[in-house]
């Protein structure tokens, strides 16, 4: 498996799912030992011109050469299909991009009730009605 190098998770260090699936990333070695940062470490490493609301919403992935940033299923994707290349023909179609979307914005907004964390928590998502909604009928 080959390893993410230069690029940079962003996290929340409260929010149980953030740590979850960040260190996941470290330990199965897809990041760099220095590949995830939290939040509060932010401001004082990187300087860049981040959508703070997106970021809060969906998972944020920042390429440490060029600072180009991505958000959400398109950072997962581009870790995933960097350690698993022949996924990234399936990571092009557009179905499938759009199922994931979907699935991926499902969690995403309902995070702190699928794994509630500290009150302190920074990643807050912002409330979605249809994605809760859903939520509910489903749980």
């Amino acid at each position: 498996m080959k390893t993410l190098k230069n690029h940079t998770l962003i996290y929340d260090d409260e929010c149980p799912m953030c740590k979850i699936y960040s260190g996941a990333f470290i330990r199965c070695g897809m990041l760099d030992n220095d590949g995830r940062i939290s939040y509060d470490k932010l401001q004082e490493t990187l300087e860049l011109d981040l959508d703070l609301g997106k970021a809060r919403n969906e998972i944020t992935l920042i390429n440490k050469e060029n600072k180009q940033v991505l958000y959400g299923i398109d950072s997962l994707f581009m870790i995933i299909g960097h350690c698993f290349p022949v996924l990234n023909v399936l990571f092009k179609q557009d179905a499938f991009k759009a199922a994931c979307r979907l699935l991926y914005r499902f969690i995403s907004y309902n995070r702190n009730v699928i794994a509630p964390g500290s009150s302190d928590n920074r990643c807050i998502p912002d409330f979605n009605f249809k994605y809760r909604w859903t939520y509910i009928l489903f749980a």
